[in-house]
């Protein structure tokens, strides 16, 4: 497999982990009760926080075009991690051991 598939792959993942992060993860629910109790429920950047096709563009514009352009090892470690995260988050689901996720 050429370094520029590996990358792409490992970086959708770890884009998919980050915007769950964002958007759905108990760990961050303080931080996006906060911007949408400051901003609005309709504000523009609540929305953000909240959807996960919006974040996912977004998070996707910054972490995908460095993998493609920048594929080296310190790069492809970090979204190494963020992506087993997101698989193992995924096969989680399939054998009923989400317990404690939102």
């Amino acid at each position: 497999m050429r370094v520029i598939t590996l990358a792409l792959i490992l970086a959708t993942f770890a884009a998919m982990r980050v915007t769950r992060l964002v958007t759905t993860d108990a760990i961050t629910m303080p931080a996006r009760a906060f911007i949408v109790g400051k901003l609005g429920d309709h504000h523009k950047i609540s929305t953000l926080v909240q959807c996960n096709w919006c974040s996912g563009f977004w998070v996707s514009l910054v972490m995908v075009p460095p993998a493609m352009i920048w594929p080296h090892l310190p790069l492809l470690i970090c979204y190494a991690v963020l992506a087993a995260s997101q698989v193992v988050g995924l096969a989680s689901r399939l054998d009923g051991g989400n317990r404690g996720a939102s």
